[in-house]
């Protein structure tokens, strides 16, 4: 028969074990979260952060320029194209493996939900595009409008897959090389 004192003694190290054991599960479940999830800024601002990221140069690269000639973008030419912006539908899109570009010239509107803004280079103008990154990685860009004349305004959205560091710049080449014609 153990003592009262070895029984203590027994208890308060299986309570110790397993006040390690909650803290480092609750401490590789803290690591594991930071590490994939966004934060909050200092001034309140939902912060997404990039991994470093690759340099593109847009070599080699398709054009293609609409019908009426409102505007043109170059994207890689690897890349598959479908639809057009004078198609009944109104909307070209551009698709590879690192995201996709989608052009519409028809029934343009949206409003941006809890996402994010983020100032987006298009055609060498400065847009603040809704912006988020949804739960399988893909960082997405919309409401990027741009009003060509009375009768034409054109839509982009985008998305890079992941892995951001490499797909994300791809996307970002293709938006600058946006040219609005008139």
């Amino acid at each position: 028969m153990q003592s009262i004192k070895g029984l203590e003694n027994q208890r308060w190290f299986i309570w110790t074990i397993i006040l390690i054991m909650i803290i480092g599960i609750s401490l590789a479940t803290y690591i594991y979260y930071v590490g994939q999830t966004d934060d909050w800024g200092a001034s309140g601002d939902f912060v997404i952060h990039h991994p470093k990221l690759t340099t593109i140069t847009a070599t080699g690269w398709k054009t293609y320029t609409d019908e009426a000639g409102d505007f043109s973008v170059s994207y890689p030419s690897t890349w598959n194209t479908s639809g057009s912006p004078e198609s009944e539908d109104g909307e070209l899109i551009l698709a590879g493996k690192e995201g996709e570009v989608d052009i519409a010239t028809q029934e343009l509107g949206g409003a941006c939900g809890n996402e994010q803004y983020e100032n987006v280079n298009v055609g060498g103008e400065t847009f603040n595009a809704c912006h988020w990154i949804d739960n399988y990685g893909i960082e997405n860009w919309s409401l990027i409008y741009k009003q060509i004349n009375n009768q034409v305004a054109v839509g982009i959205s985008a998305l890079a897959n992941p892995p951001l560091q490499y797909d994300r710049p791809v996307l970002i080449e293709v938006l600058k090389g946006f040219k609005f014609v008139k």
